[in-house]
């Protein structure tokens, strides 16, 4: 959800936490990164792979 461009608050709400800073800290105490952290990291690697599959079908 987060990587669709959802907000970090309406993917708390449909993951069942009470609000975005419960996530963030169940979040964070499990994987060691922020969620926003996280999904900078993934976002650029996502828009990587999208690029290497394009470049790979020309």
């Amino acid at each position: 959800m987060m990587l669709r461009g959802m907000p970090l608050a309406d993917v708390a709400a449909c993951a069942g936490f009470s609000d975005q800073a419960h996530m963030t800290r169940h979040f964070t105490k499990t994987f060691g990164i922020a969620p926003a952290r996280w999904l900078r990291i993934a976002g650029g690697a996502s828009e990587r792979v999208v690029t290497i599959v394009q470049d790979r079908r020309r």
